[in-house]
């Protein structure tokens, strides 16, 4: 009896599992935000501290955390008396806290790959999922395309200045949630569990 009850307990472990590995795939979003809290440094001031966007279309995996979402709104950059409006138009989040990518607009300019992102943690929020604590940086197109707007076609001083925004500058910190459009279950097998 007891050897029947430990090999049906392996049994259903395994069936969970399996289970778990079938029904782990991106969810369509019909919803959500994005929430960046932003950091300033070296001079790079970002506004406002924290900023709420709408998530407008994209897919989220709820076990790994991976998924593209695209947004509207924009954050500020400033730099001496030179301003910035950075308009983020999508994220791409790795899986299990991967390399991401943070799309922008500036003016007309679109700049993919304006920030980089990578860390987190993934939490099921309801049906939907959750993921915290994206580390944010500049990436190198957008430190590019930033100099281009701080830095004047003259003037030795203000080149310096705007010289000193390189990638990997701190941009802060990402929290993504996103509600699902459906749920899917996909179909399994069966199990039946004797204890006798």
């Amino acid at each position: 009896a007891k050897l029947a009850l430990t090999t049906a307990m392996a049994a259903l472990l395994a069936a969970l599992v399996a289970s778990g590995a079938a029904i782990a795939a991106p969810d369509p979003l019909s919803s959500g935000s994005v929430v960046l809290q932003l950091r300033s440094s070296g001079g790079l001031k970002l506004k406002p501290a924290t900023l709420s966007l709408p998530i407008t279309t994209g897919d989220l995996d709820p076990t790994t955390g991976a998924g593209t979402v695209e947004t509207r709104g924009a954050l500020r950059a400033k730099r001496g008396k030179r301003k910035a409006k950075v308009k983020i138009t999508s994220l791409t989040l790795g899986a299990s806290g991967g390399a991401g990518r943070i799309n922008a607009k500036i003016g007309k300019r679109k700049v993919n790959g304006f920030g980089r992102l990578s860390g987190g943690t993934v939490t099921r929020d309801g049906w939907g999922a959750k993921v915290d604590g994206v580390t944010a940086r500049l990436g190198s197109k957008g430190a590019k395309a930033l100099r281009k707007v701080f830095a004047p076609r003259s003037g030795a001083k203000a080149s310096a200045a705007a010289g000193r925004i390189k990638a990997g500058k701190p941009l802060g910190t990402v929290s993504v949630s996103g509600v699902p459009k459906t749920v899917e279950l996909l179909p399994g097998g069966t199990l039946v569990f004797d204890a006798d």
